[in-house]
């Protein structure tokens, strides 16, 4: 399973949610909720923002687990970013995500690789 599937489903266990409620919420099936589950499908990427405000999260913290697990006010720049995001259709929205996804791999590499330069 993607990690920020993991992690949509994690925060429904988290917060007493249902799968059902998800879906009802974005107008989806279950069974596309059981998709991401299983790897199957990647479409939540589409719903970010609907799924982060849904679970009291914010996309940041959906997308890479590392924030206050609290919504709070975005930069001019993050509305922005998410204004232009939305004009996207769905390859562009996944192309964007894609970079995202890359880019937090090269962090972590970074980080790993920083971390283990010191240890040797």
């Amino acid at each position: 399973m993607c990690v920020v599937a993991n992690r949509i489903i994690s925060l429904l266990k988290d917060n007493n949610l249902k799968q059902t409620a998800l879906a009802d919420m974005l107008g989806v099936s279950k069974q596309k909720i059981t998709d991401w589950k299983s790897g199957k499908s990647k479409s939540y990427f589409e719903n970010i923002p609907q799924i982060a405000n849904f679970l009291g999260v914010s996309c940041e913290y959906l997308l890479t687990g590392t924030e206050n697990r609290t919504i709070e006010k975005m930069s001019k720049e993050e509305e922005e970013l998410l204004s232009e995001y939305k004009k996207l259709d769905f390859r562009g929205r996944s192309a964007v995500m894609q970079a995202v996804l890359a880019e937090q791999d090269r962090m972590e590499n970074e980080k790993n690789t920083s971390g283990n330069a010191k240890i040797g």
